[in-house]
């Protein structure tokens, strides 16, 4: 007799809910300003976490549980998503708005952007190299000429 597997729910951490609180807190504001970093330490991770790990944290299964628990849930994402891509300029004329047939692309980026964070699409690396180099006074003299 074969029983089904059962999905496993997703672990939602604190963390998790802080940073979606987050999000819809920003959401709400209209701020466009605040980058994922920035998001997750006002959430509580450390800045090294929100340097490294933000694509990681943002597509995760726990996050995204816990933007479904606000009602941010992908299908809702991808409708505004499509609305928004298909975004066209608004005319006012004499107090009258109309809908023309161009495109508004700052709207269609904007929405391509934010749907790449939400998906945790866009990465961000930071990478360092140190490269320490031990020169003599006299080699340093060569160096410039001066020996």
């Amino acid at each position: 007799m074969k029983t089904k597997a059962r999905k496993k729910k997703p672990s939602v951490s604190a963390l998790h809910r802080e940073l979606a609180k987050q999000v819809v807190e920003v959401a709400k504001k209209g701020e466009t300003n605040k980058t994922k970093a920035d998001l997750m330490q006002a959430a509580g991770y450390s800045g090294a976490t929100a340097r490294s790990s933000a694509a990681r944290v943002w597509s995760s299964d726990g996050f995204q549980a816990a933007l479904a628990e606000h009602g941010l849930t992908p299908a809702k994402l991808s409708k505004v998503f499509n609305d928004a891509v298909g975004a066209n300029v608004v005319t006012i004329f004499k107090g009258e708005a109309t809908q023309t047939s161009v495109p508004d692309h700052k709207i269609r980026l904007q929405a391509a952007s934010l749907a790449g964070d939400f998906l945790g699409a866009k990465k961000q690396v930071h990478e360092v190299k140190k490269i320490n180099v031990n020169i003599s006074e006299e080699s340093m003299a060569d160096i410039l000429g001066l020996g």
